[in-house]
């Protein structure tokens, strides 16, 4: 919980109070949320499903020409599960 000393007395605000807050200040200055996420190409997820990291695809992700990339199995998967245990 946060404490707010804005009034006489303390009044006490949950985070998820906090956080509606946080977001509305920023939707208020900003827009909407969807203003500030990529859309189009930009949004793209790379997906490469043969387990192996392509400079290329790498060099899109750190232009910003896409969101995000996956490389499925580019991690043993029991050397994961151990981790995870």
């Amino acid at each position: 919980m946060i404490k707010s000393s804005s009034s006489p007395g303390s009044t006490v605000v949950t985070s998820s109070a906090a956080l509606r807050i946080l977001f509305a200040a920023i939707e208020s200055r900003f827009g909407g949320l969807s203003n500030l996420l990529d859309s189009g190409s930009r949004a793209e997820v790379i997906v490469n499903n043969e387990g192996l990291l392509k400079s290329a695809d790498l060099q899109r992700l750190m232009l910003h020409e896409a969101t995000a990339l996956h490389v499925k199995n580019f991690y043993n998967r029991e050397a994961a599960l151990e981790i995870g245990r």
